[in-house]
């Protein structure tokens, strides 16, 4: 009987690691992407100096 509970638990632990390392590589992933989102839109577009707006390709 402790051997099949140590099976269990050890699938168990398999399991809930791989989910939290999925969830690591999402949330990184998510803040990678937001991050290179985020300067392509400060590099380009309209931008307000000194009260005008002009273009900075």
């Amino acid at each position: 009987m402790p051997n099949l509970l140590e099976r269990i638990n050890s699938k168990i632990l398999l399991k809930i690691t791989l989910l939290v390392t999925i969830e690591i590589i999402l949330i990184v992933g998510s803040f990678g992407v937001l991050a290179y989102f985020q300067s392509q839109q400060s590099s380009l577009g309209p931008q307000i100096v000194l009260g005008k707006a002009q273009w900075v390709s």
